[in-house]
């Protein structure tokens, strides 16, 4: 297999890694997703840089951590969110050793919401993956906030009862 294959292979297994390291350091789901978008385009320039005896996940994680650096320097909207580089070096530790507790926690999670009635499984895309405001969604829905509101919180205690039973912490 072609060296340039190996690390398009490589890179499709981790990707997903890649990708939550990243929505854990960054806030807003449209600058992560940005800044994924840099980190494959400089992963795959610098493709030839990796080595194969060298592990692929820290390796990666060095770039996705200096484009989501360079990502908030050079954006105007996000300057006063920047967080000290202390600050940054901590959560990025703390993401680092912690990486594969929050993989499997995210894998319960993914499955508790697949597990949920499609109805609430909306309001939580429409909550958290398109961060939508629930008086926007209240009015179009021709309810309440707090209605509303109410059911986001109970079906986050159900999703938070079904991992922990998938983990066995029930």
């Amino acid at each position: 297999m072609h060296p340039s294959e190996q690390f398009v292979n490589l890179y499709i297994r981790h990707e997903g890694q890649v990708r939550a390291y990243i929505q854990r350091l960054v806030f807003n789901s449209s600058d992560a997703e940005d800044i994924m978008q840099s980190t494959a385009m400089l992963l795959w320039k610098k493709h030839e840089q990796y080595k194969e005896d060298q592990p692929f996940l820290p390796w990666a994680y060095k770039f996705a951590y200096n484009e989501m650096r360079n990502y908030y320097r050079k954006n105007e909207k996000t300057k006063k969110l920047i967080l000290d580089p202390d600050c940054i070096d901590q959560l990025v530790d703390t993401s680092e050793k912690y990486s594969s507790q929050l993989d499997d926690l995210k894998a319960s999670l993914d499955e508790c919401i697949c597990k949920l009635k499609n109805s609430d499984r909306r309001l939580i895309e429409y909550r958290y993956c398109e961060d939508g405001k629930i008086n926007d969604l209240a009015e179009k829905q021709n309810t309440t906030a707090n209605a509303l509101s109410k059911a986001l919180q109970k079906i986050r205690q159900n999703l938070y009862l079904c991992v922990r039973s998938k983990r066995g912490d029930a």
